[in-house]
């Protein structure tokens, strides 16, 4: 059935299908021409609703969105718009509707940032970058692994992984070492 609403909704774009299917199909409970265009604003307004309610757009992992009676996968629904970010696809229109949410499309970015914020803090207090291999920083309300955090930098520092202005920045911090071996 899948298969043949496409071929339909082929043969309408290409203006093959007489103005009678088109009515059969139209009259059809459900019914759309422009499925990614209806999905989209489905879970747009999923999301809409489960912020109003939660006040905010941090939404759990699997989490399914009941509006009208109609369950929305929006956990699946929102890692669709932000693969379609990191590719580039998501029109300016959208991302900036979906950010005005509060929705964080670029989620290594936030981690970065958290991360960065998290180990600032622990300089600023301990007076220098090395946390313990098992240290959590609690940053701005959350808790970060901030030692294992670091340990995952260095591994991809030691494999070359890391862009120019990372190393500089992590270098420029005060007590910064790429190892933890001890100097003999």
């Amino acid at each position: 059935l899948g298969s043949w609403a496409s071929d339909r909704r082929k043969e309408y774009s290409l203006g093959e299908l007489s103005k009678e299917r088109i009515a059969d199909l139209e009259s059809l409970p459900g019914w759309v021409w422009k499925v990614d265009e209806a999905d989209y604003a489905e879970g747009l307004e999923a999301l809409k609703q489960f912020v109003e309610r939660e006040g905010h757009a941090q939404i759990p992992n699997n989490h399914i969105e009941n509006v009208d009676g109609v369950d929305r996968k929006l956990w699946g629904w929102i890692s669709s718009r932000r693969a379609e970010y990191a590719k580039g696809k998501l029109s300016v229109e959208r991302v900036a509707t979906l950010e005005g949410l509060g929705l964080v499309l670029d989620v290594e970015a936030q981690r970065w940032q958290e991360m960065w914020g998290a180990l600032e803090q622990f300089v600023e207090r301990e007076g220098h970058a090395q946390p313990p291999v098992r240290h959590i920083e609690v940053f701005e309300g959350k808790s970060i692994g901030l030692g294992n955090r670091i340990n995952k930098l260095r591994g991809n520092y030691s494999k070359g992984k890391l862009d120019p202005e990372t190393i500089s920045a992590l270098e420029n911090l005060p007590g910064w070492r790429w190892s933890l071996r001890k100097k003999s």
